[in-house]
């Protein structure tokens, strides 16, 4: 189930994909998609099946998206004087601003303990 659509990632970019980029961007969302289910512990989904992924989760979606789409492999730091460049690339993981704002989106797991009688 993916929480977004390539048409998503493309509007906010101001751009359309050729056939190669949609197909890693349509893989991006199916990864993220699934991270973002199974951090929330939750399918986004109504009693009928129909997506119902709030805006928040979208936009968090679309940006380890875009940033997943810019970092395969990108370049993470660059220094002139020295010369330095560091290069990154795409590690399945939600990144930490975006577990924070799915933070309140996430089911809550607990424990049930039963009464012990002697």
């Amino acid at each position: 189930m993916s929480l977004v659509t390539v048409n998503d990632i493309e509007t906010r970019l101001g751009r359309s994909f050729d056939a190669a980029e949609q197909a890693r961007a349509e893989a991006f969302i199916t990864d993220v998609s699934a991270l973002v289910v199974t951090y929330c512990r939750k399918t986004f989904t109504d009693e009928s099946g129909v997506l119902t992924a709030p805006g928040d989760v979208k936009a968090v979606v679309c940006g380890e998206v875009i940033a997943a789409l810019n970092a395969a492999p990108g370049i993470s730091s660059e220094q002139i004087g020295e010369i330095q460049t560091t290069y990154t690339r795409y590690t399945a993981g939600l990144s930490s601003a975006a577990r924070a704002a799915l933070r309140r989106f996430r089911r809550r797991i607990g424990s049930v303990h039963a009464g012990g009688g002697s």
